[in-house]
């Protein structure tokens, strides 16, 4: 390749470098797109390689973030470095070099806020394509080092390096350079202010960057011999040095190998060097000087450090053959504890029997001498313990004095400890639910005895994975559901079961009326109010699942026709329903003002019963309109529940109110007169929880109209709005509502007062949900969407609201064409498009609208410009500037080009070189 020069640069490259100089906006796009090492000098000369230019980090919108721009000019010279590794370029390979080194320079010892990590990125790219030769040392600890002081993130510039420039200094045998530059990608640094232990320590570079380095190029860093090796321990000693990690090392790593046991994500650094001189040392032991290595580990035994003689016990286990030599020095009574338990009884597993006799002796005369214990009164088992988890590793060698002493400490203990090889050993996961008898011995029980021998079982607390009590619960469940007769036929001491055990027999008809299974439903029903009637402490406990599973056993059998309670059975339904509501409180506490009511209330006892209530009465209604075509008897005898719950307005009852509203439309359906005349009582405010609660519940019903423009006109509907704790679902359920009441009524107050309260937030949800609609409105709806936009547009004139602008760019979708007041209209929200993302769906509209009104069209589009640039859907974008540009809006054209080029997006001007024919 031959050498450029600056004679070489054509009068009209020249004249282009003229106008980048006038023109920013063209930086980004010209040298995106210029390449060769004839443009350097002139764009050196010309101050575009300035340290000073190298631009600074951004802030952004939220305090502490900040947004970090590209130097443009480093795209021309990264894609221009590949030629540097031709002879000829050689004199640029020092310029380049140079300007890297200013521009660092510049940075950190003058203009220390203008450090930027892609700037330092595109350096190690360019590196990269530097023939090793040029790359000193000394450049590495001035230069180089400093990027890694950047406050912001260093990953980029440690993948770049660690996976290409020390990969190249390596393969050019440039290994003191190499190893300086591995030296810094391991480097270590002390987070004191941190206040979790495992994030003291932390790589100078990215974690993550380092080890994917570390990992993914182990056979190339392993030419670095020792040294890389004697780094590692270095920085693991460094560590060590500052804290106590060493002496807890099976703590934090219980296993030198990959294991489960090791939490490595909240070890990061330290783990990742235990990996690495495990993993290099094996790698040196398969491709270097054997003897070398085998010298390094013996010296590793006569460290201080633990973790360093545990990784040289791994190392002997998993090379036996060439260190087999170096048992001796950990086959000590010294190392027959639980710091270094993990290598030692794996070493022992896996090489017990190639030890030579005097060695297997010498192991079996050290187990035979723990006698370690800490409590007087379980001194044999605890020794017992502490020899067969060693023992256990060795069992089943040929070795007749290790089977003997295994034995004697298995008689002593009767089992063998799990997981011997760790100190300790983390589970996780679900417990198995057991019981102590099972299903089929449970029904063998005559009634009395197995309330007993349920009612007095107790759970083992030191043995979590045995029997339980809710594992015993499961087994009476299934016995139950195999003979239900027995137990119906002996409730007089069945009910006497304590709640858990009690609440299975209820489950168990529940499944089977679910099931359509034959059983006695009548002596199940008659179980459900015999319950009620005399287990007065169930409702003392206020969450009992006995009466929980008896509201959902109704609930199932009345809730459909198709499978339901029979009619004759309904009035023992009715006496359990009066027994329930009568003694069940509403739930009462401290958090009821701030939290979902409706929530709360299905989950409750007072609302399965309050739901229970609901489906009976409507079972029975269904019933009655069946046989009388009408169910006024029916609404007549069930109304006192309805009317005893709202007689005392003041008292919390929250259940009610949010259920009841709820499911208004099917209370409605019960009697839509006692509705109306009780709207007053049901939303009352005499309780704020109750009010609260029955909006809420309102919330999850249909639009019901007479009941919206009820709260509308007794001014719930903004006294909801105001109110801060009432949730964000439920106001936004009420300004849909507000919606749909525009469309239904002639004269919208609920739309009224949105106007006048002038809220952004309600606004911007109405307009939103209203463009929802858009599929299901008809001519004449959509003509009165343009009017309210109408009305909007006159008051945002004067009182803008930027969300309920931005959500009206959606409102283009009601729109045929464009006259001179729609133009007005998205003029006006254009600006906005940005704010809540919505610009992508204005660029859309425009795209449809723009063949037939393309003035109106590129003016919205600019001043869309003024706050944002959208760059989503580009064809549609493109699509609007091409037919802007056939129509001859040139001005306007470039006027958008312009602009997307200032901020750095050119795949409007690359489409205008296509449609132009034209190239730079």
């Amino acid at each position: 390749m031959r050498q450029y020069k600056m004679s070489e640069l054509t009068e009209k490259q020249i004249k282009l470098l003229d106008l980048l100089e006038e023109d920013e906006k063209l930086q980004f796009y010209t040298f995106e797109r210029i390449e060769g090492l004839k443009w350097f000098d002139e764009l050196q000369k010309r101050g575009f390689l300035d340290p000073e230019r190298n631009p600074e980090p951004v802030p952004g919108d939220k305090e502490g973030f900040y947004s970090i721009p590209t130097w443009d000019v480093l795209k021309y010279l990264l894609k221009t470095s590949s030629q540097l590794s031709e002879a000829e370029n050689d004199e640029y390979i020092g310029k380049y070099l140079d300007f890297i080194k200013a521009v660092t320079l510049e940075t950190y010892e003058k203009v220390p806020l203008k450090r930027n990590f892609r700037t330092w990125w595109y350096f190690a790219q360019i590196l990269s394509n530097i023939p090793p030769l040029y790359i000193k040392k000394e450049f590495i600890e001035e230069i180089i080092s400093k990027w890694f002081e950047d406050t912001f993130d260093n990953g980029l510039i440690v993948d770049e390096l660690g996976n290409n420039l020390l990969i190249n200094l390596i393969d050019s045998d440039r290994k003191d350079t190499a190893h300086s530059l591995f030296e810094l990608l391991v480097e270590i640094k002390a987070n004191e202010e941190s206040k979790y232990q495992a994030e003291k320590f932390s790589f100078l570079g990215d974690d993550y960057q380092v080890k994917k380095v570390l990992e993914n190029n182990l056979e190339d860093l392993a030419k670095l011999g020792l040294d890389a090796v004697k780094t590692l321990e270095t920085k693991l000693d460094f560590i060590f040095d500052k804290s106590d990690e060493d002496l807890y090392s099976n703590i934090w790593r219980p296993a030198i190998e990959d294991h489960e046991q090791n939490e490595v994500g909240f070890q990061k650094a330290k783990n990742l060097l235990i990996a690495s001189i495990r993993d290099f040392l094996t790698e040196l032991l398969e491709s270097g000087d054997v003897e070398k290595v085998k010298k390094h580990i013996d010296a590793l035994f006569e460290s201080e450090r633990i973790t360093f003689k545990r990784i040289a016990i791994h190392q002997v286990t998993q090379n036996w053959d060439q260190l087999h030599e170096l048992t001796h020095k950990f086959l000590q009574e010294d190392y027959f504890n639980y710091k270094y338990q993990h290598e030692v009884y794996r070493f022992l597993q896996e090489h017990f029997s190639d030890l030579e006799e005097d060695s297997q002796n010498n192991v079996i005369d050290i187990i035979s001498s723990i006698d370690d214990y800490t409590d007087d009164e379980y001194k044999l088992e605890q020794i017992a313990y502490n020899k067969i988890k060693w023992l256990s590793a060795i069992k089943d060698s040929n070795n007749s004095d290790a089977a003997r002493l295994y034995k004697e400490c298995y008689e002593v203990l009767g089992k063998e400890p799990s997981h011997p090889d760790f100190s300790s050993y983390m589970e996780s996961g679900f417990v198995e639910d057991k019981s102590p008898i099972s299903a089929q011995d449970l029904i063998t029980y005559e009634a009395k005895k197995l309330v007993e021998l349920l009612n007095e079982f107790e759970e083992d607390k030191r043995n979590w994975k045995g029997p339980n009590k809710r594992g015993l619960a499961n087994e009476l469940f299934k016995s139950i559901k195999s003979n239900p007769n027995k137990f119906t036929s002996n409730l007089d001491d069945i009910i006497k079961l304590k709640d858990l055990y009690l609440s299975q027999l209820i489950k168990a008809f529940s499944s089977l009326w679910n099931e359509e299974m034959t059983y006695n439903l009548k002596k199940s029903l008659n179980a459900c109010l015999q319950i009620t009637e005399t287990r007065t402490d169930l409702y003392e406990k206020g969450h009992s699942i006995t009466i929980r599973a008896i509201c959902k056993y109704i609930t199932e059998g009345t809730k459909s026709d198709d499978h339901a309670f029979q009619e004759d059975l309904l009035p023992i339904i009715d006496d359990t329903l009066d027994n329930l509501l009568t003694n069940i409180d509403t739930e009462d506490d401290e958090n009821l003002s701030t939290s979902d009511e409706v929530n709360r209330a299905i989950n409750n006892n007072k609302g399965h019963a309050v739901e229970a209530l609901i489906n009976y009465s409507l079972r029975k209604c269904r019933l009655e309109d069946k046989s009388k075509g009408n169910h006024r008897e029916a609404w007549d005898d069930l109304k006192s529940y309805y009317n005893a719950e709202l007689a005392n307005l003041e008292n919390n009852n929250f259940e009610f109110h949010a259920l009841i509203t709820r499911y208004l439309p099917n209370v409605i359906y019960l009697s839509e007169d006692w509705v109306e005349k009780n709207l007053d009582k049901i939303f009352s405010t005499a309780n704020e929880v109750n009010w609260k609660a029955a909006i809420n519940g309102y919330s999850y019903s249909k639009y019901l109209h007479s009941i919206f423009e009820y709260l509308v006109e007794a001014n719930h509907f903004t006294k909801a709005l105001d109110e801060e704790k009432l949730k964000f679902e439920s106001k936004k359920r009420l300004l849909e509502f507000a919606g749909l009441n525009y469309f239904r009524a002639e004269e919208s107050d609920a739309i009224s007062s949105l106007i006048k309260r002038w809220n952004d937030e309600e606004l911007a949800k109405l307009t939103w949900f209203i463009w929802t609609l858009r599929e299901k409105l008809d001519d004449e709806l959509k003509a009165k969407v343009l009017e309210l936009w109408d009305t909007l547009y006159e008051k945002l004139q004067d009182k803008p609201l930027k969300k309920t602008l931005s959500n009206l760019n959606y409102w283009a979708t009601y729109l045929e064409g464009i006259n001179d007041k729609s133009e007005q209209y998205l003029l006006q929200s254009a600006p906005f498009a940005c704010l809540n993302y919505n610009a992508p769906y204005l660029v859309e509209e425009l795209s449809r609208l723009v063949n037939e009104n393309p003035d109106s069209i590129a003016k919205i589009y600019i001043s869309m410009l003024s706050n944002c640039t959208p760059d989503y859907d580009k064809e549609h974008i493109k699509h609007i500037v091409q037919v802007l540009k056939e129509s001859g809006y040139n001005e306007k054209v470039e006027q958008i080009n312009e602009h997307y080029l200032s901020k750095k997006r050119d795949f409007i001007a690359t489409h205008l070189e296509k449609i132009n024919d034209r190239k730079l």
